[in-house]
């Protein structure tokens, strides 16, 4: 049941609502603007070579000279316009490679939920009350009046000193087992196996028997739907983990690649001020703006498909991770629902029930936080069209 608590603690990858960082806005800005101005003499080469194209067809045969001279113009625009498409392709592959380094960096930006935390620390505090059979009254009062019945049983019954034994384990503080399942039907039956052996003198004890099994079989019912709730969390843990040990690896290739220092990116990493981590990525930008030049001038055009690859997998790893959060958020509305349903159906026990009030408001307040930090939709949403041009 403290697995949230856990996953939110070590996160490692942050879904902002806010606006996206400035560098990886500067390297939008700056590539939709180089784009729209190649886009313009892609226009203007297009109107051109049409214009060059129909004189060259209303030529007369006869004009050689004139005819060639229209044909090396056509000629020169569509060679431009090849120069024109394929600096499209390295100004996009430039500067997405730019983003999606600076996002693979945000990826890893430092966030400090403190509210996040502090709220879901409470709710799990209050879950595990609410299974605790120890923390009911009708359950304390009871086992009040059976250790006193017991002290003038025990050694006289295997059986009892067995189901006592049971008793024992549930009233440990440290005990983590969950009361559902056989291991309930095991107790419930051997409680009420015993309370048949109970003479006149036991009364009381089994006057408060009836209302303490209600009590626990509702906690009971609780638990076992729990956990279906918390082996959730196991697997998205377990997917986290996976996306974690590929963000490593793809920030290690990267960088590699494009030679920033390690110490760097640990700088990035340790930074608590935005407008550090701001300018450690922009100096992150300029170094791979460096090396891709510094390739193109050695002729070697390997990058091309490298940055590409890094891109995909950038916005891959995004979007994956976009729709664990999906995952997480829903998991949190089945804590809601689960809680709605046993507080409203009175068929459960009353003290039980009682209960709930405040675990509701605490799953509200972990809820409220969530949204209030993440927003998975419009990450995916991003993550889908970072590389789109405008």
């Amino acid at each position: 049941m403290t697995r949230l608590y856990c996953f939110i603690s070590c996160l490692f990858l942050s879904i902002s609502a806010v606006a996206q960082d400035q560098v990886s806005a500067q390297i939008i800005k700056e590539r939709d603007s180089l784009l729209l101005n190649l886009n313009k003499q892609l226009e203007e080469n297009a109107v051109k070579l049409k214009m060059l194209q129909n004189e060259f067809s209303d030529l007369n045969p006869n004009r050689g000279s004139q005819r060639l001279e229209r044909l090396d113009s056509i000629i020169s625009k569509q060679e431009n316009r090849i120069s024109l498409l394929e600096n499209s392709r390295k100004i996009q592959l430039k500067l997405n490679g730019q983003l999606a380094f600076t996002e693979l960096m945000s990826i890893q930006r430092d966030i400090k939920p403190s509210n996040l935390l502090l709220s879901s620390q409470d709710f799990f505090s209050k879950i595990a009350a609410i299974n605790n059979p120890t923390q009911y009254k009708a359950y304390t009062e009871w086992f009040k009046e059976y250790e006193e019945w017991y002290e003038r049983k025990k050694g006289k019954d295997n059986w009892l000193d067995l189901i006592n034994n049971s008793l024992n384990i549930l009233n440990t503080p440290a005990s983590q087992v969950p009361l559902y399942g056989s291991l309930y039907q095991s107790f419930s039956t051997g409680i009420s196996s015993a309370i048949d052996l109970v003479g006149g003198a036991g009364k009381d004890l089994r006057d408060k028997t009836p209302v303490m099994l209600q009590v626990l079989n509702t906690a009971s019912q609780f638990s076992q739907q729990q956990s279906i709730i918390d082996n959730e969390w196991q697997s998205i843990n377990e997917e986290l983990n996976k996306l974690e040990d590929e963000y490593q690896r793809l920030l290690q290739e990267q960088s590699n690649y494009y030679g920033i220092e390690s110490g760097r990116l640990k700088q990035y990493q340790n930074a608590t001020l935005d407008s550090e981590r701001e300018t450690l990525k922009n100096d992150f930008r300029k170094v791979i703006s460096a090396k891709i030049t510094q390739k193109e001038l050695e002729h070697r055009q390997e990058w091309l498909t490298e940055v590409e690859r890094f891109m995909v997998k950038t916005q891959s790893l995004r979007q994956r991770f976009g729709q664990l959060t999906l995952r997480m958020k829903s998991n949190i509305s089945k804590y809601r629902e689960l809680i709605k349903l046993f507080s409203q159906n009175t068929v459960f026990a009353e003290e039980f029930r009682s209960k709930l009030t405040g675990l509701q408001s605490s799953i509200d307040q972990v809820d409220s936080n969530f949204n209030a930090v993440f927003n998975p939709s419009k990450y995916i949403e991003d993550s889908e069209v970072m590389y789109i041009t405008q």
